[in-house]
């Protein structure tokens, strides 16, 4: 049966996504096969190309803007969200910027 996996390389980075048959002998040689399935929910999205698989088997997504900051968990703005509203980030302005 097929199955969508994800290709993720020896430092942890999803490079690629694959469709295979996981019965099948072949596998590819550069890196590590992870089924879709089997990725952890991370605020609520599965990881894909571009995510990191960090040491302590924690997800990486992404960094959103160049400004934003790793936390150990997610990325976090420089200046903290408004709530209420719906908000997007103005990464030339350094600001929220209501929708």
């Amino acid at each position: 049966m097929e199955t969508r996996c994800l290709i993720i390389s020896d430092d942890g980075m999803v490079r690629n996504a694959i469709v295979i048959d996981l019965s099948k002998e072949w596998r590819p040689n550069h890196g590590t096969v992870l089924p879709v399935e089997d990725a952890p929910l991370v605020n609520g999205m599965k990881p894909w190309i571009g995510w990191r698989r960090l040491d302590n088997d924690v997800w990486q997504r992404p960094q959103p803007f160049p400004s934003w900051s790793w936390t150990g968990t997610d990325w976090e703005a420089p200046v903290p969200k408004p709530e209420g509203e719906d908000f997007f980030w103005d990464e030339d302005a350094q600001e929220w910027i209501a929708e």
